[in-house]
């Protein structure tokens, strides 16, 4: 707790003056550029899409941790920020435990070339200032598989200042899309809306489902109330299965669309090419349309997904109510599994997107990235 109480009297005045960048944590004077460059540096792959956190940065930061900071870096002498990324600490699950994890991302910039590589070394040199007066040994990050440059940059890292980073696994992320049928209940399963009531037996589910993987964040009843650490997410919006009198698996139907919004800036040759067929054919075979360039998608988060044995028949009967009950306006919903998972067997039709889940440490965490066991990486993709 003294870690963390140094890192957050940090986050109000730590500067690094570097020999090309002057590195520092964001205030509120400066989340319109941070936003800026959320909004002009899009992720490459078929679909480049660009992560933006209208209209106020600060509300989807405090879903990714209890801290959380927002680097950024200037360029020396001229204060023009040139850079951003962001680490955050929470607690999780590792190796069946209750722990403390970090997690680095949203690395932008604006900058090219060598250039990068002087960014990432004095940035990674105040993150960990940063760490070292915080309360967690390593840190999950997550990079989409198509982006080789960015997975090469972070394995190839030469800098003395950074961590290491090793992979930790493969998450598969599924866009599922909307559906008016209902899937047959299986015998002896009733599906339940959410309530306050409930809400002792959802935590009590997702604690003994987390401990069955790594990264799964250790959710209380009072993180489901807060209206800063879950914005737009409420007990009814939990769907909860239920057999013998007991709660055996949930999920929640996440609307983030407020405070965190995905767009569409480019398409592949081929993608584009066949965008209106995808389009034409999609509502016959389940698959999500396509938006035009510029456009936002509209989806809601499956999140906070725990199945008692990871029952593919329970997960398919959660996943077939979401479906049925996505908010106007929405075309699907979004969420994520462990490459090898049994979740993954009731997910039902969707677009697949792939992700490589690294573990960043320094010297003084690395018997952590040593320890960790077999279980599959079950993070929580809506707060990525």
């Amino acid at each position: 707790m003294a870690r963390t109480a140094a890192a957050r009297a940090l986050s109000r005045t730590a500067v690094s003056l570097g020999r090309r960048f002057d590195v520092r944590l964001a205030s509120a004077a400066d989340d319109e550029e941070v936003r800026r460059l959320l909004r002009e540096h899009a992720l490459p792959g078929d679909i480049a899409l660009t992560f933006e956190r209208e209209p106020d940065s600060a509300i989807a930061a405090a879903i990714e941790g209890d801290v959380h900071q927002t680097m950024v870096a200037c360029v020396h002498d001229v204060g023009k920020i040139a850079g951003i990324a962001s680490r955050a600490e929470r607690n999780v699950f590792f190796n069946g435990q209750p722990a403390r994890l970090g997690y680095l991302g949203q690395f932008r910039t604006d900058l090219h070339g060598h250039r990068v590589g002087a960014l990432l070394d004095e940035g990674f040199g105040f993150c960990r200032r940063l760490h070292e007066q915080g309360d967690v040994a390593a840190y999950l990050t997550a990079v989409v598989e198509d982006n080789h440059a960015a997975r090469r940059l972070l394995c190839g890292l030469r800098s003395s200042a950074a961590p290491r980073f090793v992979r930790a696994g493969g998450l598969v992320t599924l866009a599922i899309p909307r559906a008016r049928r209902r899937v047959g209940l299986p015998p002896g399963i009733e599906i339940r809306q959410g309530s306050v009531e409930l809400l002792p037996d959802i935590v009590a589910c997702l604690e003994r489902n987390g401990r069955r993987y790594q990264f799964t964040p250790r959710w209380t009843a009072e993180d489901l109330l807060s209206a800063r650490r879950t914005p737009g997410l409420e007990p009814r919006d939990f769907l909860v299965a239920i057999a013998g009198g007991r709660v055996t698996g949930c999920a929640a139907i996440w609307d983030q669309r407020e405070f965190k919004q995905v767009i569409i800036r480019s398409y592949s040759q081929r993608l584009a090419r066949w965008r209106s067929v995808v389009n034409l054919a999609g509502p016959w075979v389940g698959v999500p349309a396509l938006p035009a360039v510029g456009r936002p998608l509209e989806f809601v988060y499956l999140s906070h997904v725990a199945v008692d044995d990871d029952r593919p028949e329970v997960t398919a009967t959660l996943v077939s109510e979401a479906r049925r009950r996505l908010p106007a306006g929405v075309s699907y919903m979004v969420t994520a599994f462990a490459e090898g998972s049994l979740l993954l067997a009731g997910a039902g039709r969707h677009r697949t997107y792939r992700s490589v889940l690294y573990l960043a440490s320094w010297p003084d965490g690395q018997y952590v990235v040593d320890s960790i066991d077999a279980r599959l990486p079950h993070p929580e993709v809506a707060i990525l």
